[in-house]
C-alpha cells in the first residue's frame, strides 16, 4: 500500500477527477475520498476492464468512470514469472541547472523487479488439489534513491570570528551584516560589518551560534549607522 493521490487524478467519461471506483474481484478499494489504496503487481493481474457510462449497478459508486480488476489464479501447472527494471545514474541526463553549474549527474538509482508462482496444491501421499485448490502468490518491490544536486555557502574562517570585513556580494560590493533588533519603520538599522566587539546583545547571540563551529572564536563586530 501507498500513497494514491497522484494516480487517482484520472478524469473519465467527463467526471470530475477522483470521482471514480476502483475494484478487485469485484471488491471496491477506493477509500473515502475515492483514492485506489491498494495497487496490484501487474504479475498478478489477470484482466483489468475500464468501464464508462454504461454498466451494471454491481460497479456503481462512481461519479466517472470504474476501473475493474481480477486478479490471476493457479491452474494445474506450476507456473511462475519474474520481470525487472534497472535505472542507473549513468544512464541517466543530467539535469539543466546542474549542467550549466558543472555539476554532475546525482546518485539516485532506481531498480524495481516482482515475481509470480501458482500452481495447484499438492502434498505427497496426503492431498492432490489438481482440478480443485490452487496457489497463486506475487510480490513486487522497488528501491529508489533520491540525490540532488546544489551550491551552498558556508560562512568563511573570518566569518566564523566575527569579522565581515571581507565579505562581499557577487558585483564586489561590501557584503552588510544587519543587526535585526535595531530594524525601524523609517528603514533604519545597524550594520555589523568590521571587527570590534560591540557587545549588541543579538550579536552575541550570533557569537555564542558560532562558537558551535569548529574553531569558531569570539565574534568580534563593528557596528556603523545604514539606511537600507
Amino acid at each position: 500500500m501507498q500513497d494514491q493521490n497522484g494516480n487517482s487524478q484520472v478524469s473519465i467519461a467527463g467526471g470530475p477527477v477522483r470521482t471514480n471506483n476502483y475494484m478487485v474481484d469485484g471488491i471496491s478499494i477506493a477509500d473515502s475520498t475515492n483514492r485506489a489504496v491498494i495497487l496490484p503487481s501487474p504479475e498478478a493481474v489477470q484482466e483489468l476492464k475500464l468501464q464508462a457510462s454504461t454498466y451494471d449497478a454491481e460497479v456503481g459508486r462512481t461519479g466517472g468512470g470504474t476501473f475493474n480488476t481480477l486478479l490471476r489464479s493457479g491452474t494445474n501447472d506450476l507456473h511462475g514469472s519474474a520481470v525487472g527494471h534497472i535505472r542507473e545514474t549513468d544512464w541517466l541526463a543530467n539535469n539543466f541547472f546542474a549542467n550549466r553549474a558543472g555539476q554532475p549527474i546525482a546518485d539516485q538509482p532506481f531498480r524495481d523487479w516482482a515475481f509470480s508462482l501458482g500452481g495447484p496444491i499438492r502434498i505427497p501421499k496426503l492431498y492432490d488439489g489438481r482440478n480443485k485448490t490452487f496457489f497463486f502468490i506475487t510480490t513486487e518491490a522497488y528501491r529508489q534513491q533520491d540525490g540532488s544536486t546544489s551550491v551552498l555557502s558556508v560562512p568563511t574562517t573570518l566569518e566564523r570570528a566575527g569579522n565581515f570585513s571581507q565579505s562581499f556580494t557577487k558585483s564586489g560590493a561590501q557584503q552588510i551584516i544587519y543587526d535585526p533588533l535595531t530594524t525601524a519603520a523609517d528603514r533604519h538599522s545597524t550594520a555589523i560589518c568590521g571587527e570590534r566587539d560591540s557587545g549588541n546583545p543579538s550579536e552575541q547571540r550570533g557569537t555564542d551560534a558560532r562558537l558551535l563551529l569548529p574553531g569558531a572564536q569570539r565574534c568580534h563586530g563593528l557596528l556603523r549607522s545604514a539606511k537600507l
